[in-house]
């Protein structure tokens, strides 16, 4: 059903517990800030639909994989 709505896909929290990250079936990872719950960041990678996310223990590095079976790996600079 195509009503528009973009449902969250995966969730979870930075280490520092300062950001949580969330995918949905728009095809973007979004980080917001926990203090505020404001968007802090949003990427969007073209290699489909995004369904999990996780940081490293030690908070540097972000994994995200989509629907297509391809996993984006990034250094995370907050």
């Amino acid at each position: 059903m195509k009503d528009g709505r973009k449902h969250f896909t995966g969730l979870a929290f930075h280490p520092s517990g300062k950001f949580l990250a969330a995918t949905s079936n728009d095809e973007t990872v979004k980080l917001y800030d926990t203090n505020t719950w404001e968007l802090a960041h949003s990427f969007t990678w073209k290699v489909g639909r995004m369904r999990s996310i996780a940081f490293s223990p030690d908070g540097a590095l972000a994994a995200a994989g989509s629907d297509k079976g391809q996993v984006v790996v990034w250094d995370v600079d907050l």
